[in-house]
């Protein structure tokens, strides 16, 4: 298939049908280039370039649809950047533990799979799917400088509301500042 908009009209229309079944929370990866995986990265030009290329062209068009659905629907999609995880992997392997991000595990007779990106020519290994399975859940949970701010302004919030709560009720006030009569 040469023509990215009909997976992604398809996708939208699935994710049309969910929410309007009472769907409320999705989440949607993009694409790795998929010039760059061992099925095709072989490959002479200029096959591997054209196929990143559709790639490119698929994930920015699903951004922009998921989005749209977003507004449109009322619903949330987390967007995963698997391509921008899969192109920081490929730039510097040893940051992620792989030492073979061009070939198949699986064709090399890595049965464990380790230090490899790919298990086989399409699909990642264990350890790449653990990488993915965190860049995934991080797009879900707010920064940590947000996290941050929420665990330390929650308390600071109870403990003052306790006080004003503890100050302004009627009855005997506390004595040991404790809360307690």
């Amino acid at each position: 298939m040469t023509n990215p908009t009909i997976p992604v009209d398809n996708l939208a229309t699935e994710i049309s049908t969910l929410a309007k079944a009472g769907g409320k929370l999705f989440m949607v990866p993009n694409l790795p280039l998929l010039g760059d995986i061992p099925a095709t990265n072989t490959m002479p030009q200029p096959v591997p370039d054209e196929l990143n290329l559709l790639s490119h062209t698929f994930d920015s068009l699903l951004h922009n649809e998921l989005n749209t659905l977003q507004q449109s629907l009322g619903i949330t999609i987390y967007q995963p950047n698997i391509e921008a995880l899969f192109q920081n992997v490929l730039a510097n392997p040893a940051a992620y533990g792989f030492t073979n991000v061009i070939d198949s595990a699986l064709k090399d007779g890595v049965l464990s799979g380790q230090g490899y990106l790919f298990w086989d020519t399409v699909h990642p290994t264990t350890a790449a799917g653990q990488i993915i399975g965190e860049v995934a859940f991080a797009s879900m949970v707010p920064e940590p400088s947000s996290m941050t701010l929420v665990l330390i302004a929650a308390p600071i919030a109870l403990l003052a509301w306790r006080r004003r709560a503890a100050f302004t009720s009627p009855g005997p006030r506390p004595r040991d500042g404790s809360g307690r009569a």
